[in-house]
Protein backbone atom coordinates (compact mmCIF):
# COMPACT_ATOMS: atom_id res chain seq x y z
CA UNK A 1 0.00 0.00 0.00
CA UNK A 2 2.79 2.14 0.48
CA UNK A 3 4.78 1.38 -2.76
CA UNK A 4 1.07 2.36 -4.49
CA UNK A 5 0.62 5.38 -2.68
CA UNK A 6 4.08 6.56 -3.29
CA UNK A 7 3.10 6.47 -7.05
CA UNK A 8 -0.28 7.81 -6.74
CA UNK A 9 1.42 11.38 -5.26
CA UNK A 10 3.38 11.47 -9.00
CA UNK A 11 0.01 10.57 -11.03
CA UNK A 12 -2.20 12.68 -8.85
CA UNK A 13 0.11 15.74 -9.50
CA UNK A 14 0.21 15.41 -13.07
CA UNK A 15 -3.24 15.25 -13.17
CA UNK A 16 -3.66 18.35 -11.25
CA UNK A 17 -1.35 20.11 -13.37
CA UNK A 18 -2.67 18.63 -16.57
CA UNK A 19 -6.04 19.62 -15.81
CA UNK A 20 -5.12 23.23 -14.39
CA UNK A 21 -3.31 24.10 -17.71
CA UNK A 22 -6.31 22.96 -19.55
CA UNK A 23 -9.40 23.41 -18.33
CA UNK A 24 -9.67 27.25 -19.29
CA UNK A 25 -9.25 26.67 -22.85
CA UNK A 26 -12.26 24.25 -22.33
CA UNK A 27 -14.62 26.86 -21.96
CA UNK A 28 -13.67 27.87 -24.82
CA UNK A 29 -12.90 24.77 -27.22
CA UNK A 30 -15.28 22.62 -25.67
CA UNK A 31 -14.72 19.91 -22.99
CA UNK A 32 -12.33 17.39 -25.42
CA UNK A 33 -9.67 20.11 -24.57
CA UNK A 34 -9.45 18.97 -20.65
CA UNK A 35 -9.60 15.36 -22.06
CA UNK A 36 -5.81 15.96 -23.95
CA UNK A 37 -2.45 16.26 -22.93
CA UNK A 38 -0.49 19.78 -22.48
CA UNK A 39 2.44 19.97 -24.58
CA UNK A 40 4.11 22.15 -22.07
CA UNK A 41 3.51 20.38 -19.32
CA UNK A 42 4.73 17.15 -21.58
CA UNK A 43 8.19 18.84 -22.11
CA UNK A 44 8.44 20.07 -18.40
CA UNK A 45 8.12 16.52 -17.21
CA UNK A 46 10.33 15.67 -20.15
CA UNK A 47 12.90 18.21 -18.41
CA UNK A 48 12.29 17.01 -15.34
CA UNK A 49 12.83 13.69 -16.25
CA UNK A 50 16.95 14.62 -18.05
CA UNK A 51 17.27 16.75 -14.61
CA UNK A 52 19.85 16.05 -11.81
CA UNK A 53 18.64 15.60 -8.25
CA UNK A 54 20.07 19.63 -8.00
CA UNK A 55 19.11 20.83 -10.82
CA UNK A 56 15.42 19.62 -10.77
CA UNK A 57 15.04 21.44 -7.90
CA UNK A 58 15.42 24.69 -9.48
CA UNK A 59 13.40 23.52 -12.13
CA UNK A 60 10.47 22.74 -10.30
CA UNK A 61 10.08 26.22 -8.74
CA UNK A 62 10.74 27.59 -12.19
CA UNK A 63 7.86 25.10 -13.65
CA UNK A 64 5.49 25.89 -10.60
CA UNK A 65 5.91 29.62 -11.86
CA UNK A 66 5.49 29.01 -15.05
CA UNK A 67 2.54 27.06 -14.21
CA UNK A 68 0.46 29.64 -12.56
CA UNK A 69 1.39 32.09 -15.32
CA UNK A 70 0.20 29.90 -17.96
CA UNK A 71 -3.12 29.07 -16.24
CA UNK A 72 -3.51 32.91 -15.28
CA UNK A 73 -3.53 33.63 -19.44
CA UNK A 74 -6.23 30.73 -19.78
CA UNK A 75 -8.09 32.54 -17.46
CA UNK A 76 -7.60 35.81 -19.11
CA UNK A 77 -8.22 34.21 -22.70
CA UNK A 78 -11.62 32.42 -21.29
CA UNK A 79 -13.07 35.35 -19.95
CA UNK A 80 -12.43 37.48 -22.60
CA UNK A 81 -14.27 35.16 -24.87
CA UNK A 82 -17.25 34.63 -22.51
CA UNK A 83 -17.34 38.49 -22.15
CA UNK A 84 -16.53 39.87 -25.77
CA UNK A 85 -15.69 36.47 -27.89
CA UNK A 86 -12.28 37.37 -28.11
CA UNK A 87 -8.82 36.67 -26.47
CA UNK A 88 -7.72 39.98 -25.12
CA UNK A 89 -4.35 41.67 -26.05
CA UNK A 90 -2.31 41.35 -22.53
CA UNK A 91 -0.99 44.99 -22.98
CA UNK A 92 -4.36 45.90 -23.38
CA UNK A 93 -5.50 43.77 -20.38
CA UNK A 94 -4.34 45.71 -17.65
CA UNK A 95 -5.59 48.98 -19.11
CA UNK A 96 -9.26 47.55 -18.85
CA UNK A 97 -8.88 45.81 -15.67
CA UNK A 98 -9.98 49.37 -13.59
CA UNK A 99 -12.77 49.08 -15.82
CA UNK A 100 -13.63 45.22 -15.26
CA UNK A 101 -13.29 45.91 -11.15
CA UNK A 102 -15.82 49.03 -11.50
CA UNK A 103 -18.38 47.21 -13.03
CA UNK A 104 -18.12 44.32 -10.66
CA UNK A 105 -18.32 46.36 -7.75
CA UNK A 106 -21.08 47.79 -8.91
CA UNK A 107 -22.87 44.73 -9.31
CA UNK A 108 -21.84 42.94 -5.87
CA UNK A 109 -20.17 45.74 -3.99
CA UNK A 110 -17.06 45.14 -1.70
CA UNK A 111 -17.47 41.32 -2.91
CA UNK A 112 -15.38 42.84 -5.77
CA UNK A 113 -12.53 43.58 -3.78
CA UNK A 114 -12.54 40.44 -1.95
CA UNK A 115 -12.48 38.30 -4.58
CA UNK A 116 -9.51 40.42 -6.40
CA UNK A 117 -7.30 39.67 -3.11
CA UNK A 118 -8.77 36.16 -3.11
CA UNK A 119 -7.33 35.48 -6.58
CA UNK A 120 -4.15 37.12 -5.97
CA UNK A 121 -3.29 35.30 -3.06
CA UNK A 122 -4.92 31.84 -4.70
CA UNK A 123 -2.24 32.23 -7.47
CA UNK A 124 0.47 32.64 -4.83
CA UNK A 125 -1.07 28.89 -3.57
CA UNK A 126 -1.54 27.91 -6.85
CA UNK A 127 2.52 28.22 -7.46
CA UNK A 128 3.20 26.42 -4.26
CA UNK A 129 1.18 23.62 -5.30
CA UNK A 130 2.38 23.36 -8.71
CA UNK A 131 6.26 23.24 -7.30
CA UNK A 132 5.27 20.40 -4.70
CA UNK A 133 3.09 18.56 -7.82
CA UNK A 134 6.14 19.47 -9.71
CA UNK A 135 8.79 18.33 -7.16
CA UNK A 136 6.48 14.35 -6.66
CA UNK A 137 6.79 14.17 -10.24
CA UNK A 138 10.81 14.91 -10.10
CA UNK A 139 10.78 12.17 -7.28
CA UNK A 140 9.15 9.66 -9.26
CA UNK A 141 11.29 9.80 -12.09
CA UNK A 142 14.33 9.55 -10.01
CA UNK A 143 13.54 6.62 -9.12
CA UNK A 144 16.07 3.51 -10.23
CA UNK A 145 13.55 1.17 -10.56
CA UNK A 146 11.88 3.81 -13.53
CA UNK A 147 12.91 2.67 -17.47
CA UNK A 148 15.67 4.34 -19.09
CA UNK A 149 15.04 8.20 -18.89
CA UNK A 150 16.35 9.19 -21.14
CA UNK A 151 13.98 7.18 -23.31
CA UNK A 152 11.13 8.64 -21.40
CA UNK A 153 12.04 12.27 -21.86
CA UNK A 154 12.31 11.47 -25.77
CA UNK A 155 8.74 9.92 -25.58
CA UNK A 156 7.75 12.51 -24.30
CA UNK A 157 8.97 15.53 -26.41
CA UNK A 158 7.87 13.16 -29.77
CA UNK A 159 4.06 13.22 -28.08
CA UNK A 160 4.20 16.94 -27.58
CA UNK A 161 5.98 17.80 -30.99
CA UNK A 162 3.35 15.30 -32.32
CA UNK A 163 0.96 17.86 -31.12
CA UNK A 164 2.01 20.75 -31.41
CA UNK A 165 1.86 19.69 -35.62
CA UNK A 166 -1.23 17.60 -35.50
CA UNK A 167 -4.18 19.65 -37.09
CA UNK A 168 -6.47 18.06 -34.20
CA UNK A 169 -6.72 18.02 -30.06
CA UNK A 170 -4.76 14.92 -30.06
CA UNK A 171 -2.49 13.86 -28.74
CA UNK A 172 -1.21 17.17 -26.82
CA UNK A 173 -2.46 20.67 -26.83
CA UNK A 174 -0.22 23.99 -26.84
CA UNK A 175 -0.96 27.37 -25.29
CA UNK A 176 2.14 28.79 -25.47
CA UNK A 177 1.11 29.89 -29.67
CA UNK A 178 -1.59 31.76 -28.38
CA UNK A 179 0.50 33.52 -25.83
CA UNK A 180 3.83 34.12 -28.14
CA UNK A 181 0.66 35.24 -30.67
CA UNK A 182 -0.66 37.66 -27.78
CA UNK A 183 2.50 38.79 -26.83
CA UNK A 184 3.84 39.88 -30.49
CA UNK A 185 0.69 41.79 -31.27
CA UNK A 186 0.73 43.45 -27.86
CA UNK A 187 4.26 44.86 -28.81
CA UNK A 188 2.44 45.67 -32.17
CA UNK A 189 0.24 47.78 -30.07
CA UNK A 190 2.51 49.25 -27.90
CA UNK A 191 5.22 50.52 -30.60
CA UNK A 192 1.43 51.76 -32.47
CA UNK A 193 0.97 53.72 -28.96
CA UNK A 194 4.57 55.31 -28.70
CA UNK A 195 3.86 57.37 -32.04
CA UNK A 196 1.22 59.76 -31.01
CA UNK A 197 -2.18 60.65 -32.09
CA UNK A 198 -1.98 63.54 -34.85
CA UNK A 199 -3.15 66.40 -33.33
CA UNK A 200 -1.86 68.85 -36.08
CA UNK A 201 -5.54 69.62 -37.69
CA UNK A 202 -7.34 72.77 -37.31
CA UNK A 203 -10.74 72.77 -36.81
CA UNK A 204 -12.53 73.60 -39.63
CA UNK A 205 -14.73 76.13 -40.15
CA UNK A 206 -18.19 74.96 -41.87
CA UNK A 207 -20.55 76.62 -44.24
CA UNK A 208 -24.00 75.07 -43.26
CA UNK A 209 -26.82 77.04 -44.26
CA UNK A 210 -29.75 74.70 -42.63
CA UNK A 211 -27.57 74.69 -39.44
CA UNK A 212 -29.28 72.06 -38.38
CA UNK A 213 -29.54 70.06 -34.85
CA UNK A 214 -27.84 66.84 -34.44
CA UNK A 215 -29.19 64.60 -32.19
CA UNK A 216 -27.52 60.86 -31.84
CA UNK A 217 -29.17 58.46 -29.55
CA UNK A 218 -27.11 55.17 -28.80
CA UNK A 219 -28.78 52.00 -28.06
CA UNK A 220 -26.41 49.81 -26.20
CA UNK A 221 -25.58 47.13 -27.89
CA UNK A 222 -28.05 47.39 -30.35
CA UNK A 223 -26.25 44.60 -33.53
CA UNK A 224 -27.27 42.59 -35.67
CA UNK A 225 -28.04 39.90 -33.91
CA UNK A 226 -31.53 41.49 -33.52
CA UNK A 227 -31.96 40.61 -37.40
CA UNK A 228 -30.76 37.18 -37.59
CA UNK A 229 -31.37 35.54 -34.09
CA UNK A 230 -34.90 33.51 -34.79
CA UNK A 231 -36.01 34.39 -31.02
CA UNK A 232 -36.06 37.84 -31.65
CA UNK A 233 -35.93 38.92 -35.57
CA UNK A 234 -39.09 38.87 -35.85
CA UNK A 235 -40.15 41.58 -33.03
CA UNK A 236 -37.13 43.44 -34.17
CA UNK A 237 -38.99 43.73 -37.61
CA UNK A 238 -41.93 45.01 -36.11
CA UNK A 239 -40.26 47.59 -34.23
CA UNK A 240 -38.99 49.00 -37.26
CA UNK A 241 -42.16 49.26 -38.66
CA UNK A 242 -43.50 51.00 -35.92
CA UNK A 243 -40.31 53.37 -36.09
CA UNK A 244 -41.34 53.93 -39.59
CA UNK A 245 -44.85 54.62 -38.47
CA UNK A 246 -43.89 57.23 -36.30
CA UNK A 247 -41.45 58.90 -38.40
CA UNK A 248 -43.84 58.98 -41.09
CA UNK A 249 -46.65 60.91 -39.28
CA UNK A 250 -43.95 63.94 -38.66
CA UNK A 251 -42.48 63.94 -42.72
CA UNK A 252 -39.50 62.24 -41.78
CA UNK A 253 -37.12 61.61 -44.99
CA UNK A 254 -35.82 58.44 -43.17
CA UNK A 255 -32.33 56.01 -44.68
CA UNK A 256 -30.53 52.72 -42.80
CA UNK A 257 -27.59 50.60 -42.79
CA UNK A 258 -25.43 48.50 -41.07
CA UNK A 259 -21.89 50.11 -40.11
CA UNK A 260 -18.96 47.85 -38.60
CA UNK A 261 -18.35 49.01 -35.01
CA UNK A 262 -14.56 49.24 -33.97
CA UNK A 263 -15.51 46.87 -30.72
CA UNK A 264 -17.85 43.61 -29.74
CA UNK A 265 -19.29 42.72 -26.92
CA UNK A 266 -18.57 45.44 -24.76
CA UNK A 267 -16.11 48.64 -24.48
CA UNK A 268 -19.08 50.65 -26.04
CA UNK A 269 -16.55 54.11 -24.90
CA UNK A 270 -14.31 53.08 -27.45
CA UNK A 271 -16.76 53.50 -30.45
CA UNK A 272 -17.95 56.50 -29.21
CA UNK A 273 -14.24 57.94 -29.13
CA UNK A 274 -13.94 55.80 -32.60
CA UNK A 275 -17.40 57.91 -33.89
CA UNK A 276 -15.80 61.21 -32.10
CA UNK A 277 -12.45 61.03 -33.49
CA UNK A 278 -12.72 59.58 -36.92
CA UNK A 279 -10.34 56.94 -35.88
CA UNK A 280 -10.33 53.29 -35.05
CA UNK A 281 -9.88 53.18 -31.59
CA UNK A 282 -10.41 49.22 -30.95
CA UNK A 283 -8.29 49.14 -27.60
CA UNK A 284 -8.58 50.29 -24.21
CA UNK A 285 -5.00 51.42 -24.15
CA UNK A 286 -5.01 53.13 -26.99
CA UNK A 287 -8.08 55.01 -25.44
CA UNK A 288 -5.51 55.62 -22.20
CA UNK A 289 -3.34 57.09 -24.63
CA UNK A 290 -6.02 59.17 -26.38
CA UNK A 291 -6.98 60.67 -23.00
CA UNK A 292 -4.69 60.70 -20.55
CA UNK A 293 -1.71 62.20 -23.06
CA UNK A 294 -3.90 65.19 -23.45
CA UNK A 295 -3.93 64.13 -27.39
CA UNK A 296 -7.58 64.29 -27.51
CA UNK A 297 -8.21 67.96 -26.26
CA UNK A 298 -5.77 69.22 -29.12
CA UNK A 299 -7.64 67.22 -31.47
CA UNK A 300 -10.18 68.35 -33.96
CA UNK A 301 -13.17 66.05 -32.76
CA UNK A 302 -16.32 65.96 -33.78
CA UNK A 303 -17.93 67.92 -30.47
CA UNK A 304 -15.20 70.67 -31.20
CA UNK A 305 -15.56 70.96 -34.73
CA UNK A 306 -19.48 71.68 -34.14
CA UNK A 307 -18.84 74.20 -30.56
CA UNK A 308 -16.27 75.95 -32.83
CA UNK A 309 -19.22 76.42 -35.48
CA UNK A 310 -21.70 77.23 -32.89
CA UNK A 311 -23.47 74.17 -31.98
CA UNK A 312 -24.30 73.80 -28.66
CA UNK A 313 -22.97 70.44 -27.13
CA UNK A 314 -24.52 68.56 -24.98
CA UNK A 315 -23.76 64.90 -23.75
CA UNK A 316 -26.35 62.18 -21.97
CA UNK A 317 -24.75 59.50 -20.31
CA UNK A 318 -26.95 58.47 -17.55
CA UNK A 319 -25.26 55.94 -16.05
CA UNK A 320 -22.10 57.47 -15.28
CA UNK A 321 -21.73 58.58 -11.66
CA UNK A 322 -18.86 60.07 -9.32
CA UNK A 323 -18.52 57.13 -6.95
CA UNK A 324 -14.99 55.21 -5.01
CA UNK A 325 -12.84 54.39 -7.91
CA UNK A 326 -14.71 56.63 -10.63
CA UNK A 327 -14.33 60.03 -11.45
CA UNK A 328 -16.91 61.83 -14.18
CA UNK A 329 -14.99 62.63 -17.04
CA UNK A 330 -15.66 64.89 -19.70
CA UNK A 331 -12.70 64.15 -22.45
CA UNK A 332 -14.16 65.42 -25.53
CA UNK A 333 -15.11 68.72 -23.84
CA UNK A 334 -19.25 69.70 -24.30
CA UNK A 335 -20.36 72.25 -23.07
CA UNK A 336 -23.07 70.61 -21.14
CA UNK A 337 -23.18 67.28 -19.31
CA UNK A 338 -26.18 64.97 -17.83
CA UNK A 339 -24.61 62.56 -15.70
CA UNK A 340 -26.83 59.80 -13.27
CA UNK A 341 -27.24 62.86 -10.48
CA UNK A 342 -28.24 65.47 -12.74
CA UNK A 343 -31.39 63.48 -13.32
CA UNK A 344 -34.37 64.15 -10.59
CA UNK A 345 -35.29 60.81 -10.89
CA UNK A 346 -37.24 58.97 -7.89
CA UNK A 347 -38.72 56.21 -9.38
CA UNK A 348 -37.86 52.33 -9.77
CA UNK A 349 -34.10 51.62 -10.87
CA UNK A 350 -34.21 49.94 -13.94
CA UNK A 351 -31.47 47.54 -15.50
CA UNK A 352 -28.02 48.64 -15.65
CA UNK A 353 -28.30 51.90 -16.15
CA UNK A 354 -30.91 52.53 -12.91
CA UNK A 355 -33.18 55.12 -14.97
CA UNK A 356 -35.45 54.20 -17.92
CA UNK A 357 -34.41 55.45 -21.07
CA UNK A 358 -37.48 57.18 -21.33
CA UNK A 359 -36.90 59.66 -18.65
CA UNK A 360 -33.80 60.50 -19.75
CA UNK A 361 -34.49 61.27 -23.22
CA UNK A 362 -37.92 62.90 -22.88
CA UNK A 363 -36.10 65.03 -20.07
CA UNK A 364 -33.03 66.30 -21.40
CA UNK A 365 -35.26 67.25 -24.51
CA UNK A 366 -37.58 69.48 -21.81
CA UNK A 367 -35.16 70.62 -19.29
CA UNK A 368 -31.94 70.86 -20.99
CA UNK A 369 -32.45 71.03 -24.80
CA UNK A 370 -34.89 73.56 -24.76
CA UNK A 371 -33.82 76.56 -23.57
CA UNK A 372 -30.78 76.39 -25.84
CA UNK A 373 -30.66 78.95 -28.73
CA UNK A 374 -29.04 78.36 -31.97
CA UNK A 375 -27.99 74.76 -33.39
CA UNK A 376 -27.23 71.64 -30.62
CA UNK A 377 -25.65 68.30 -31.02
CA UNK A 378 -26.67 66.10 -28.39
CA UNK A 379 -25.19 63.14 -28.00
CA UNK A 380 -27.11 60.21 -25.90
CA UNK A 381 -25.96 57.14 -24.80
CA UNK A 382 -28.92 55.44 -23.34
CA UNK A 383 -28.30 52.61 -21.06
CA UNK A 384 -31.83 50.39 -20.44
CA UNK A 385 -30.39 47.84 -22.83
CA UNK A 386 -27.41 47.14 -21.25
CA UNK A 387 -26.24 43.59 -20.19
CA UNK A 388 -27.27 41.93 -17.75
CA UNK A 389 -30.74 41.21 -19.27
CA UNK A 390 -33.04 40.42 -16.39
CA UNK A 391 -35.71 41.82 -16.23
CA UNK A 392 -38.78 43.09 -18.68
CA UNK A 393 -38.04 46.89 -19.83
CA UNK A 394 -40.91 48.93 -18.21
CA UNK A 395 -44.21 50.21 -19.75
CA UNK A 396 -44.02 53.12 -21.93
CA UNK A 397 -46.66 55.79 -20.66
CA UNK A 398 -47.43 59.05 -21.98
CA UNK A 399 -46.83 61.66 -19.51
CA UNK A 400 -42.43 60.40 -18.64
CA UNK A 401 -43.16 62.74 -15.40
CA UNK A 402 -44.94 59.77 -13.91
CA UNK A 403 -42.02 57.75 -13.85
CA UNK A 404 -40.05 59.91 -11.77
CA UNK A 405 -41.47 59.01 -8.61
CA UNK A 406 -41.00 62.56 -6.74
CA UNK A 407 -42.56 61.33 -3.30
CA UNK A 408 -39.68 59.06 -2.74
CA UNK A 409 -35.74 59.50 -2.33
CA UNK A 410 -33.16 57.98 -5.27
CA UNK A 411 -33.08 54.49 -4.35
CA UNK A 412 -29.34 53.60 -4.35
CA UNK A 413 -27.65 50.86 -6.40
CA UNK A 414 -28.81 47.46 -4.00
CA UNK A 415 -26.07 46.10 -2.36
CA UNK A 416 -26.39 42.43 -1.17
CA UNK A 417 -24.31 40.12 1.34
CA UNK A 418 -21.33 38.35 -0.09
CA UNK A 419 -23.00 34.95 -0.53
CA UNK A 420 -26.27 37.00 -1.81
CA UNK A 421 -24.24 38.66 -4.43
CA UNK A 422 -22.65 36.14 -5.94
CA UNK A 423 -26.07 34.33 -6.63
CA UNK A 424 -27.57 37.48 -7.61
CA UNK A 425 -25.11 37.88 -10.38
CA UNK A 426 -24.87 34.08 -11.32
CA UNK A 427 -28.96 34.30 -11.76
CA UNK A 428 -28.67 36.83 -14.16
CA UNK A 429 -25.93 35.37 -16.43
CA UNK A 430 -28.00 32.10 -15.94
CA UNK A 431 -28.06 30.42 -19.36
CA UNK A 432 -31.53 28.85 -18.59
CA UNK A 433 -31.60 26.53 -22.15
CA UNK A 434 -28.24 26.06 -23.48
CA UNK A 435 -25.84 26.19 -20.73
CA UNK A 436 -22.48 26.21 -22.72
CA UNK A 437 -21.30 30.03 -23.18
CA UNK A 438 -22.14 31.13 -27.11
CA UNK A 439 -18.90 31.95 -27.90
CA UNK A 440 -19.75 30.47 -31.18
CA UNK A 441 -22.80 32.40 -32.34
CA UNK A 442 -25.13 29.25 -31.86
CA UNK A 443 -28.51 30.56 -31.79
CA UNK A 444 -28.88 29.71 -28.62
CA UNK A 445 -30.14 31.13 -25.37
CA UNK A 446 -33.56 32.05 -26.36
CA UNK A 447 -34.32 33.38 -22.91
CA UNK A 448 -31.71 35.79 -22.54
CA UNK A 449 -31.83 36.99 -26.06
CA UNK A 450 -36.01 37.56 -25.84
CA UNK A 451 -35.25 40.00 -22.99
CA UNK A 452 -32.14 41.43 -24.15
CA UNK A 453 -34.36 42.19 -27.32
CA UNK A 454 -37.13 43.56 -25.35
CA UNK A 455 -34.86 46.22 -24.18
CA UNK A 456 -33.86 47.33 -27.59
CA UNK A 457 -37.23 47.78 -28.82
CA UNK A 458 -38.15 49.38 -25.79
CA UNK A 459 -35.27 51.93 -26.83
CA UNK A 460 -36.99 52.07 -30.18
CA UNK A 461 -40.16 52.76 -29.46
CA UNK A 462 -38.75 55.21 -27.03
CA UNK A 463 -37.16 57.00 -29.36
CA UNK A 464 -40.18 56.63 -31.66
CA UNK A 465 -42.27 58.74 -29.37
CA UNK A 466 -39.88 61.74 -29.50
CA UNK A 467 -40.44 61.40 -33.79
CA UNK A 468 -44.01 61.99 -33.89
CA UNK A 469 -43.29 65.33 -32.57
CA UNK A 470 -41.93 67.65 -35.03
CA UNK A 471 -38.96 69.93 -34.63
CA UNK A 472 -39.69 73.77 -35.41
CA UNK A 473 -35.55 73.48 -36.62
CA UNK A 474 -33.95 71.83 -38.94
CA UNK A 475 -32.77 68.28 -37.71
CA UNK A 476 -30.79 65.29 -38.40
CA UNK A 477 -31.48 62.16 -35.81
CA UNK A 478 -29.24 59.23 -35.58
CA UNK A 479 -30.53 55.51 -33.83
CA UNK A 480 -27.33 53.49 -34.02
CA UNK A 481 -25.68 50.98 -32.07
CA UNK A 482 -22.21 50.57 -30.09
CA UNK A 483 -21.57 47.23 -30.33
CA UNK A 484 -22.92 43.77 -30.89
CA UNK A 485 -24.28 42.28 -27.26
CA UNK A 486 -22.09 39.95 -25.19
CA UNK A 487 -23.26 36.38 -25.26
CA UNK A 488 -25.56 36.68 -27.98
CA UNK A 489 -23.86 37.36 -31.51
CA UNK A 490 -21.62 36.24 -33.52
CA UNK A 491 -18.26 35.94 -32.78
CA UNK A 492 -17.14 37.27 -36.52
CA UNK A 493 -20.07 39.78 -36.83
CA UNK A 494 -19.44 43.15 -35.42
CA UNK A 495 -22.23 44.87 -37.36
CA UNK A 496 -24.51 47.37 -35.92
CA UNK A 497 -27.30 49.13 -37.30
CA UNK A 498 -27.86 53.06 -37.92
CA UNK A 499 -31.11 54.76 -38.56
CA UNK A 500 -31.16 58.40 -39.75
CA UNK A 501 -33.91 60.65 -39.81
CA UNK A 502 -33.95 64.01 -41.45
CA UNK A 503 -36.36 67.05 -41.30
CA UNK A 504 -34.89 67.83 -45.04
CA UNK A 505 -34.17 65.74 -47.46
CA UNK A 506 -30.48 67.10 -48.40
CA UNK A 507 -29.53 65.75 -44.73
CA UNK A 508 -29.75 62.42 -46.42
CA UNK A 509 -27.90 63.34 -49.06
CA UNK A 510 -24.15 62.15 -47.75
CA UNK A 511 -25.44 58.80 -46.13
CA UNK A 512 -27.44 57.93 -48.98
CA UNK A 513 -24.02 58.51 -51.16
CA UNK A 514 -22.18 55.88 -49.05
CA UNK A 515 -25.01 53.28 -49.46
CA UNK A 516 -27.69 53.44 -47.11
CA UNK A 517 -30.93 52.85 -48.52
CA UNK A 518 -34.19 54.42 -47.90
CA UNK A 519 -36.57 53.82 -44.85
CA UNK A 520 -36.26 51.98 -41.33
CA UNK A 521 -35.98 48.75 -42.28
CA UNK A 522 -32.90 46.58 -43.00
CA UNK A 523 -32.39 43.13 -44.71
CA UNK A 524 -30.63 41.43 -41.70
CA UNK A 525 -27.86 39.51 -44.29
CA UNK A 526 -27.27 43.04 -45.74
CA UNK A 527 -23.55 43.93 -46.06
CA UNK A 528 -22.19 46.94 -43.34
CA UNK A 529 -22.07 49.97 -45.73
CA UNK A 530 -19.82 51.97 -43.47
CA UNK A 531 -17.32 51.63 -40.75
CA UNK A 532 -18.20 53.09 -37.35
CA UNK A 533 -15.37 56.07 -37.62
CA UNK A 534 -16.76 57.07 -41.13
CA UNK A 535 -19.49 58.37 -39.30
CA UNK A 536 -17.71 61.36 -37.82
CA UNK A 537 -17.05 62.82 -41.51
CA UNK A 538 -20.61 61.87 -42.75
CA UNK A 539 -22.41 63.79 -39.48
CA UNK A 540 -19.91 66.75 -40.69
CA UNK A 541 -20.90 66.75 -44.48
CA UNK A 542 -24.26 66.08 -43.62
CA UNK A 543 -24.57 69.51 -41.50
CA UNK A 544 -22.98 71.49 -44.46
CA UNK A 545 -25.99 70.16 -47.02
CA UNK A 546 -28.57 72.58 -48.05
CA UNK A 547 -28.79 75.99 -50.52
CA UNK A 548 -25.83 77.66 -50.77
CA UNK A 549 -26.29 81.58 -50.64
Amino acid sequence: MTRDWRWARPWGGLLFLNMGLLAPWALIDGPVRAMTLSGELTVGVALLAMASARFGRVLTWVGGLFWTWLLAYGIIAAFGAWLMDETPLLYDTWRLSMHLWVVSRDLVGVTADVVVVATLVGLVGLTAVARAAAASIHEALMDRELPDRRRVAASLVVLATVGLLAPGPWPARWAMPSLATNIWHSLELRAELRREFDTSGTIPDLVSPLQPDVLVYIVESYGRVMGTHPAIADRWQRALSDLATSAATTNWHTASGFDDAPVKGSRSWLADATMFTGIDIEHESKYRQLVDSGAVSRMAHLPAILSHNGWETVLVRQRDQARPGVRLNNYFDFGHTVFQDDLPYRGERFGWGGVPDQFVVNHVHDEVLAPLEGPRFAFFHLASSHAPWHDEPPSIVDDYRVLGGASRPVAPPQQRPWLSATRHLARKFKRQVDDRPNFQGEPGLPNMAIRYGATVVYDLRVLGQTLETRPERPTLVLILGDHQPPYIARHDDQAVPVHVFATEPALLAPFTARGFTPGVSLDASAPAVIAHRELHGLILDAVQQGPRQ
